[in-house]
């Protein structure tokens, strides 16, 4: 009995634990920051809701976890973006803010993007992966009229490439049809003349 009653103030102190660290403790990912050693790394778009074929850039930024201080990261931290089965790495810069950087880059195709962070912030190694608000077309926010979208765009292209195509294959054609018709005028003309010559002889 008094083993069953120390094993069920335990299993209460442990609910209750829970509880308060529910209460208090709010997870990282919740407002976009990552732990990094005593760094708290923050990662976003600079610009959002990002949209699709506008000008954009990741933003970072980084924290010392315990005091919230700015932190510089020097040149040691790499920055890639990743879209689908494609990577791409991006240059780091910094903003007018402290221990705020952005990594600019034109995205051109929606979802969702992975960003990740690898080298060092001062003597931490850092590998942190990511990702960030997914990006959408621009035509719900555009006013008062819509724009076509890069794949609508490139779509037209395209087609104006395959007509202009067919159109220079229908001009030869007909250069060279007209080039066989006057060649037969010709021939016409001359067999024309022969056989006049031939019937005054």
């Amino acid at each position: 009995m008094t083993t069953f009653g120390n094993a069920g103030r335990a299993l209460w102190r442990a609910v209750g634990l829970l509880a308060l660290l529910a209460l208090f403790v709010t997870p990282a990912e919740a407002h976009g920051g990552v732990e990094a050693g005593p760094y708290e790394v923050t990662l976003g778009w600079v610009t959002e809701p990002p949209l699709l074929g506008q000008p954009n850039a990741v933003y970072l930024r980084v924290l010392r976890h315990e005091t919230g201080e700015a932190v510089q990261v020097g040149g040691g931290l790499a920055v890639a973006v990743e879209a689908g089965n494609q990577v791409r790495q991006l240059s780091l810069h910094s903003l007018d803010t402290p221990g705020e950087y952005a990594a600019p880059f034109i995205p051109t195709v929606r979802g969702v993007y992975t960003v990740r962070l690898t080298g060092q912030i001062e003597d931490q190694p850092v590998n942190v992966t990511q990702e960030i608000e997914a990006v959408e077309t621009a035509e719900a926010y555009q006013f008062p009229a819509t724009m076509p979208t890069l794949p609508q765009l490139h779509r037209q292209l395209t087609t104006l490439q395959t007509e202009n195509a067919a159109l220079r294959t229908a001009a030869s054609l007909n250069r060279w049809l007209a080039i066989a018709g006057l060649g037969l005028g010709l021939a016409g003309l001359g067999m024309a003349w022969w056989g006049g010559r031939k019937g005054r002889s």
